[in-house]
């Protein structure tokens, strides 16, 4: 085995700095990892790192052996896999504060737009300025997009799509079926007087 050089060029320059495999062996586990990427349920970024869902009947004993392997090769990357909250907080500290704070932050970030959008509807939507009425249309476009990208990113051969995808295309539609019957209010007559 070999140290890879680092590319100073390269756009992470952390790819390579010490992995430890020779170029066949690294073919081999770059193979590995687009495999587990397929069978993805999704992937998404975190704070320091990305997040891999996986199905429920994937064998999470090869998922791990994989990581073991990987983080032998290259010790500057930090696997958690199939860890329960408890576990990954007893394990890592600092992994569970990212964990935790890329869910507190989710879930913080849509208060603040309900909050948002709660503000726009009652103090400018329903006194019929015509911005809110345009602005407002960020929510359909918003669920629309969550439904889409779902497709895009695809499920598991077998698995159910996960509720976002549905529920956002449903609330996506309902909402520009309101924006629409509610337009003669901020464009017809009344509006113009």
């Amino acid at each position: 085995m070999q140290l890879i050089e680092l590319d100073e060029n390269a756009p992470d320059r952390l790819i390579g700095a010490g992995c430890t495999l020779d170029a066949a062996e690294m073919r081999i586990r770059v193979r590995e990892w687009a495999e587990l990427r397929d069978r993805a349920t999704g992937v998404r970024a975190v704070a320091g790192g990305v997040a891999i869902g996986l199905a429920s009947d994937e064998p999470l004993d090869r998922v791990a052996d994989l990581a073991a392997r990987e983080s032998e090769c290259c010790a500057f990357y930090t696997f958690l896999v199939g860890k329960t909250p408890a576990e990954l907080e007893a394990e890592g500290p600092l992994a569970y504060r990212m964990y935790d704070l890329t869910l507190r932050g989710g879930g913080l970030s849509l208060v603040m737009v309900g909050a948002l959008m709660t503000a726009i509807l009652v103090f400018a939507f329903r006194p019929g300025q015509r911005w809110a009425w345009w602005t407002m249309w960020l929510f359909p476009a918003w669920g629309i997009s969550v439904s889409v990208a779902g497709l895009v990113i695809g499920v598991a051969p077998g698995q159910a799509p996960p509720p976002p995808l549905l529920s956002g295309f449903v609330l996506g539609l309902l909402a520009a079926a309101i924006l629409l019957v509610s337009a003669p209010r901020f464009f017809g007559d009344r509006a113009a007087a």
